[in-house]
C-alpha cells in the first residue's frame, strides 16, 4: 500500500506532520513547519488532514434514507435541533452508517473549512481526506479513553463519539469525561495518553483515581500524540469532511488545474486571429461588393440592349469580337480599356459611369464623382498598372458632385 502523508492542523501552533505505510508504521517525521514548507515533503504520497477537534461537533441520527446525497441534503434538518448556529453556515458530513441504523455525522463552520483549504491549496496541496483529530484517537471496547495534550483532553467513551474538554487538572477532565456511571462506581476502566511532561504534571491527579476505579492504565507518547492518530485514521477512517461540494477533484480536474491560464491564452489568441480575419474578409468582401457595382454600371453604360448579366468580361468580349471581326479590328485595346476603368472606379465609392466612347484607340469616358480626389483616384489606379494613360479632360461642379471627363489611352501612343 502506498505511503500516506498526515498533517495535522492547529490554531496555536504551526502543522506537525508524518510519512507512515499502510501497516501503520512511519517512513519519516519531522516538528511542526510552515504549510509552505509541506508541498516539497508531500511529493506523491495521497495527503490526509487532521482538523483541531474543538471546530468539529461529532454527532450521529437515525436517518432511514440510503442514498449518499439525499442524505447529506437530509442531515442538516435532521440536526437542526442540536446546533445553535444558521445551518447556512454550517458543513455537515455523513460518515457509515452504523449496525444500528444510526448515521455518524461531522459538524464544522465552512469559514473554516475554507480557511482550512484555502491555506493548503496557496501551498499546492491538495488533500484526500479531512478528518476530524478526536475521530482519530485510540478506542477501546471496554475503557473510557483520554488523549492529553497540554491544555485538551480528548475522550472517547465506548460505544461514542468522542468530544473534546479544556481544562488543567484530572478534576477538571472529570466533569464530561468521568468513565464511572456514578461516584461508587468501582469497575470503571480508564486509559490514559500523554506525553511525558504531562505525565509529570498530572501524575498525582492520576493516581489519586486509581483508588476510585476498576484500573487506570498511562500510556506515555514518547514521539507525541500524532503517530496514534494517524495510525488510526488511516487504518480505520472516520468521517470525511470533504464530500458534496467539497468533494475532491477528479483526476482530469487536477491535470488540467496547471494549465487553465495557458488555455485560457491560447483561446485569447485564436479567438483575436479568427476575429482579424473576419475583418479582413468584411472588408474584401465590401470592396469586392464595389467592384461588382462599377462593373454592372460600365457594362449597362457600354451595352445598355443587355438584359441579363452573367459574365461581364465573357459577354462583353463575345460582342465587341463581332463587332471587331466585322470591321478587322482587334478588340484588346478597347477591353484592357475597359477593364482598368471598371476597376478603378471600384477603387472611388459613390462615382457613376454616364457615358463612354472608344474610337481609334482612344477612350473617353463621362463619370459623376462625389469629389475632384475622386476623379485624381481613378486616374491614378488607371495608370498604376502602367499599361494605359489617363487624363482628366474637364471636372465641373454639378449639384454635389464632380462632372468630369477622363480620356484613356495606350502607353506610348
Amino acid at each position: 500500500m502506498a505511503e500516506i502523508f498526515v498533517v495535522r492542523l492547529s490554531d496555536e501552533r504551526e502543522p506537525e506532520w508524518l510519512a507512515m505505510d499502510g501497516a501503520g508504521i512511519v517512513t519519516d517525521q519531522g516538528g511542526p513547519c510552515p504549510v509552505v514548507d509541506l508541498a516539497g515533503l508531500v511529493g506523491q504520497r495521497k495527503l490526509v488532514v487532521l482538523a483541531p477537534a474543538h471546530k468539529l461537533v461529532l454527532t450521529s441520527v437515525n436517518l432511514p434514507i440510503r442514498n449518499p446525497a439525499r442524505l447529506r441534503q437530509a442531515l442538516p434538518f435532521a440536526l437542526e435541533e442540536q446546533v445553535a448556529e444558521d445551518l447556512n453556515l454550517l458543513h455537515f458530513a455523513a460518515g457509515r452508517r452504523a449496525p444500528s441504523g444510526e448515521v455518524p455525522a461531522a459538524i464544522v463552520r465552512r469559514q473554516d473549512l475554507d480557511v482550512w483549504l484555502a491555506t493548503l491549496r496557496e501551498a499546492d496541496l491538495e488533500p484526500t481526506a479531512v478528518y476530524a483529530e478526536q475521530e482519530a484517537m485510540p478506542a477501546s471496547p471496554t475503557a473510557t479513553v483520554w488523549l492529553i495534550e497540554n491544555e485538551t483532553c480528548l475522550v472517547r467513551r465506548p460505544g461514542e463519539q468522542p468530544i473534546a474538554i479544556d481544562g488543567q487538572s484530572v478534576e477538571e477532565f472529570l466533569l464530561f469525561g468521568d468513565p464511572r456511571q456514578g461516584d461508587d462506581d468501582k469497575a470503571a476502566h480508564l486509559t490514559v495518553y500523554l506525553s511525558p511532561a504531562d505525565q509529570a504534571r498530572l501524575g498525582p491527579g492520576l493516581d489519586a483515581l486509581r483508588e476510585k476505579m476498576g484500573s487506570v492504565e498511562i500510556r506515555l507518547l514518547q514521539d507525541g500524540a500524532l503517530p496514534h492518530l494517524a495510525r488510526n485514521v488511516i487504518q480505520s477512517p472516520g468521517i470525511n469532511l470533504l464530500q458534496g461540494e467539497y468533494a475532491p477533484k477528479t483526476g482530469i480536474e487536477k491535470l488540467w488545474r496547471p494549465w487553465r491560464a495557458a488555455a485560457a491564452l491560447l483561446l485569447a489568441l485564436v479567438a483575436l486571429i479568427i476575429g482579424r480575419d473576419v475583418v479582413e474578409l468584411v472588408h474584401l468582401s465590401r470592396i469586392d461588393a464595389e467592384l461588382d457595382t462599377a462593373m454592372d454600371t460600365v457594362f449597362r453604360q457600354a451595352m445598355p440592349d443587355v438584359q441579363r448579366i452573367v459574365n461581364h468580361r465573357r459577354q462583353m468580349e463575345s460582342r465587341l469580337a463581332a463587332v471587331r471581326a466585322s470591321r478587322g479590328v482587334s478588340d484588346a485595346p478597347f477591353l484592357k480599356s475597359l477593364e482598368a476603368l471598371g476597376r478603378a472606379v471600384g477603387t472611388a465609392p459613390g462615382t457613376t459611369v454616364e457615358s463612354l466612347s472608344y474610337r481609334s484607340g482612344v477612350m473617353e469616358v463621362k463619370l459623376s464623382a462625389p469629389s475632384v480626389d475622386s476623379l485624381d483616384a481613378i486616374q491614378r489606379s488607371i495608370e498604376a498598372a502602367r499599361m494605359l494613360d489617363a487624363s482628366i479632360l474637364s471636372a465641373n461642379p454639378r449639384g454635389d458632385a464632380v462632372e468630369g471627363r477622363i480620356q484613356l489611352t495606350e502607353s506610348g501612343a
